[in-house]
């Protein structure tokens, strides 16, 4: 309905009918009730108490709707999503920027906990942290608290233990945690307590618990333990604890980095720990502890050791180990094994970005010409455009070791054979055409 008309419909309506029609209305559609509620802050000064307190319980029933949807069907759409998420941010800034009442609050907050206990939404850390800052007393941080100690996830419940630590709930702080001990991290956050507190003994007790009943990773249950022992120089506890991290496998190799730091002035026994990272180390890492056991083992040791670790380089990282026979000059067993290789799509595999066999193109220029021209093919099987893309990138790589090493009617030849054998790819051709360096 228009203005024009409204306004001679209505214009013998009592002011009371009025608003009675206006709340009617409103109720019909969340848009039309957000529209009311933002005028009436704009406009109603000696009600603005009440009219931020309904627009927060508008914005949680448009957010509370698609999160329920969402913890039926485990997850919502994109724009539901974005949806509840500016809902949630509104009632956030109102909450900051307005005074309310516990009692408003808390249910507000008891809606949204509901919703968090489902744990199916994706919407929990939002939840959380929405609640969170809606209770802004010490008091209603220690309600929100034994709400999340409830929580099926310990993550919540070590965050229920902080705040009562916080608020200097003490003794409900070690309940919570010493009732939810999974992770190295939670032993370590006790024992931290008890360490602060005077209770080293019982401290060190509970981090050595871990060893044998923390899951995940050890690497700060190792340094935590290795720091106390060497403050307390018991070095039969060192070793007893770097035993214990071998027989695990788990995070050995910090143990055993902390092992070449605390023998670093003792050669012989740095030595044992300095050949056994390369085998205990992260993959990606063989290498820099391969060069280290060169640099730092006697000339003597490394070559007693040589043959075991360049094993050991070949079985986990095999890249880096044809790298270092590259750079040791043994070009042969690098191509020995880059020719068996089938050609791949470059950029994956071994000889990824042709980073290797760019190496041998000096010593072995028309194998690795033949070795690409390989490639090309196989890219040029599939109709794709980044394959054709890749297929191009190869052709100019080709050209220049043909032009470099003076076989440029090779080059020719395989050339113009390549283009007649795919002229009937049009997206291919019109790569070619656009690389000047094949001009």
């Amino acid at each position: 309905m228009d203005l024009t008309t409204a306004k001679k419909l209505l214009k013998n309506t009592q002011k009371n009918e009025l608003i009675k029609i206006i709340a009617k209305l409103s109720a019909y559609d969340e848009a039309a009730n957000e529209w009311l509620l933002d005028y009436c802050k704009e406009h109603c000064e000696e009600d603005n108490k009440l009219v931020v307190q309904k627009q927060m319980q508008h914005y949680w029933r448009i957010a509370e709707k698609i999160i329920d949807e969402a913890n039926d069907y485990g997850g919502c759409s994109e724009e539901d999503e974005d949806e509840a998420y500016d809902a949630l941010r509104k009632i956030d800034k109102l909450n900051e920027e307005n005074e309310t009442p516990w009692e408003f609050r808390k249910e507000i907050v008891d809606g949204m906990m509901g919703q968090f206990f489902l744990g199916n939404s994706g919407f929990e850390d939002s939840l959380y942290d929405s609640c969170s800052a809606l209770c802004k007393t010490q008091e209603e941080q220690l309600y929100l608290a034994d709400v999340l100690s409830k929580s099926r996830s310990t993550y919540y419940r070590r965050i229920a233990a902080t705040i009562h630590l916080n608020c200097g709930n003490e003794e409900a702080f070690l309940e919570i945690r010493s009732q939810n001990l999974e992770y190295g991290s939670d032993y370590i956050a006790l024992a931290d307590y008890y360490r602060n507190h005077g209770q080293q003994d019982k401290a060190v007790a509970l981090v050595e618990q871990a060893l044998s009943k923390a899951d995940g990773r050890m690497d700060d249950v190792y340094r935590w333990l290795f720091d106390e022992y060497r403050k307390n120089g018991q070095e039969d506890k060192i070793q007893s604890l770097y035993q214990k991290a071998l027989s695990q496998k788990w995070d050995a190799d910090v143990m055993v980095e902390l092992m070449l730091d605390f023998y670093s002035d003792d050669y012989d026994r740095k030595k044992e720990y300095l050949l056994k990272m390369p085998e205990l180390c992260d993959s990606r890492d063989t290498k820099k502890w391969f060069d280290r056991c060169r640099s730092e083992l006697s000339e003597e040791d490394f070559n007693i050791h040589r043959r075991h670790l360049y094993a050991i380089l070949q079985k986990r990282n095999m890249h880096d180990y044809l790298q270092q026979k590259i750079d040791d000059g043994e070009l042969q067993e690098v191509w020995d094994y880059l020719k068996s290789y089938l050609p791949r799509l470059n950029g994956f595999g071994v000889d990824e970005g042709h980073n290797l066999t760019k190496q041998l193109a000096d010593a072995y220029p028309q194998e690795i010409c033949e070795q690409y021209w390989k490639e090309c093919e196989v890219l040029c099987s599939q109709s794709n455009k980044n394959n054709y893309r890749m297929a191009v990138h190869i052709l100019v790589e080709i050209k220049k070791i043909c032009r470099k090493h003076k076989m440029t009617e090779e080059w020719k030849s395989r050339y113009y054979a390549f283009l007649e054998k795919h002229k009937r790819k049009p997206l291919l051709m019109g790569y070619i055409q656009a690389e000047k360096a094949l001009q």
